[in-house]
């Protein structure tokens, strides 16, 4: 895995580029993409910000916006789970779900962000950041004719490093102790338990029961945690810690009766917690988690070894060679790293905050996916949104500093990409989706995107070939 300010795609072209063309229904959007890259007339270009900001007015021809009206409502229906085989208007159907003006913001943010390759084509511009439009003060995109749209990029800066010698990068000693070798064959052991019927004695954590339970949530039955010889584990991660921590110390024969809250499994609550079940158990059986001793017999037995120091040794080892593995994945950051640190000058704040924008909005889709959003996340996690922005800002420093300072040794040593090269960084971008995303940067012109990308990998390749590691 390459580190972050590799394999980084920070702009809307560069999302796209990675996402293979979908076949359209439309004519004209089928005709536009067997043409390629969208032609595009540049009418004005003016810089802004001391050169940060470049905004390119552009006209679209009639034709190429009808297509990526098409393609942005198919695009966007999709998003919306809406059919095209199931409507017989397409756009009407979209309207109804986003009303008539979303739905002109969002397809003239499409038309510009399509339209952005050939315009950093046609200039020979390095950009970052999806590119931007006010689309409050452009045309009606449905009306016929030709449109302008005028897109502002944000351009990449250029920096230097004090020294292109070659670095020098201490590695963190490997190093397994007594204690982290107990620890792990603990966790060993814990795997291999067994359990044994002890109806004496009083419940533990980590026991399984045979019992009688009635359990409702908010008075309504709940079937699967109700019924005769009903067999429970009283293992954390298995039940809820509440419900294990009513029934710890009961004995068979005992009945206890009592409200419990479990994980909300959705994460769609802020406490992470599901209030409201009540339950009654009357334990008929107990049996007892007996984790073994570590003995000779067991390791000759268990884990086909010799003796106890036998397999001490032979878990240290393993844990050593799964170390040494760590850190080989880190030494990879710890150089980009250290080469950050290099790079003179300083980045303009908005820099920062645009890639932290960039990096909220990455997370809260894949949050997203998952149940989630980012207040639930930082509650997971323990932190509160000053410490959560802080840490996002760092983040979003790192990146940036570690980029530019790869894109600077890349110039400072004059490199030249070959189609290895291309094919290289290809296969880290899509593994095993090369051929797709190659269609798709001839579909929208967007080769800029991997080339960033394969220079990076190439001065990164170079600076780990040129790197003294040290313990």
């Amino acid at each position: 895995m390459r580190p972050a300010a590799v394999r980084r795609a920070d702009s809307a072209p560069a999302r796209r580029a990675v996402q293979a063309p979908e076949k359209r229904s439309d004519t004209a959007g089928a005709a536009r993409l067997k043409g390629g890259a969208v032609n595009i007339e540049i009418l004005k270009k003016q810089e802004l910000d001391d050169g940060h900001i470049m905004v390119v007015r552009t006209r679209l021809s009639e034709e190429d916006k009808n297509a990526l009206v098409n393609e942005a409502i198919e695009e966007i229906a999709h998003n919306l789970g809406i059919s095209t085989d199931e409507v017989p208007d397409l756009r009407q159907a979209v309207v109804e779900r986003t009303g008539q003006e979303q739905l002109r913001q969002l397809v003239t943010t499409y038309a510009a962000q399509m339209a952005a390759p050939s315009v950093i084509n046609e200039l020979g511009i390095k950009t970052m950041f999806a590119p931007e439009i006010e689309t409050d003060g452009v045309d009606d995109i449905f009306e016929k004719g030709p449109i302008a749209l005028p897109i502002q990029f944000t351009i990449k800066p250029t920096f230097e490093l004090d020294s292109y010698e070659p670095l020098e990068v201490t590695m963190p000693a490997v190093e397994v102790t007594d204690e982290m070798v107990t620890q792990q064959i603990g966790q060993i052991l814990e795997q291999v338990a067994s359990y044994e019927r002890a109806d004496e004695g009083a419940l533990a954590a980590g026991d399984r029961i045979l019992c009688d339970i009635v359990t409702t949530q908010d008075g309504a039955m709940l079937d699967a945690v109700t019924g005769e010889n009903h067999h429970i584990s009283l293992e954390r991660g298995s039940m809820p810690d509440e419900f294990i921590d009513q029934l710890v110390g009961a004995k068979v024969g005992d009945t206890r009766e009592f409200d419990f809250s479990a994980p909300d499994p959705s994460g769609a609550s802020g406490t992470q917690k599901v209030p409201g079940f009540h339950t009654s158990v009357t334990v008929r059986e107990r049996y007892a988690r007996n984790v073994p001793e570590l003995t000779d017999e067991l390791v000759q037995k268990q884990f086909k070894g010799k003796d106890v120091a036998d397999f001490r040794a032979m878990v240290k080892k393993t844990m050593e060679e799964d170390l040494a593995k760590q850190w080989e994945k880190e030494r990879d950051n710890l150089v980009d790293q250290a080469l950050s640190r290099r790079l003179v000058g300083k980045i303009p704040d908005m820099y920062y905050e645009k890639n932290r924008d960039d990096i909220i909005a990455n997370m809260s889709a894949q949050l997203a996916s998952q149940g989630m959003n980012l207040q639930q996340y930082m509650q997971q996690q323990g932190m509160d949104e000053r410490s959560f922005g802080m840490q996002l800002m760092m983040q979003a420093m790192s990146s940036l500093r570690q980029g530019f300072a790869l894109d600077a040794l890349y110039a400072h040593l004059g490199l030249e990409l070959t189609d290895e090269d291309m094919d290289k960084a290809l296969k880290e971008m899509a593994p095993g989706h090369e051929d797709e995303v190659r269609a798709n940067f001839d579909h929208n012109g967007a080769w800029f995107v991997l080339r960033e990308m394969a220079e990076r990998m190439k001065a990164h390749d170079w600076a780990m070939e040129h790197t003294t590691f040290v313990s």
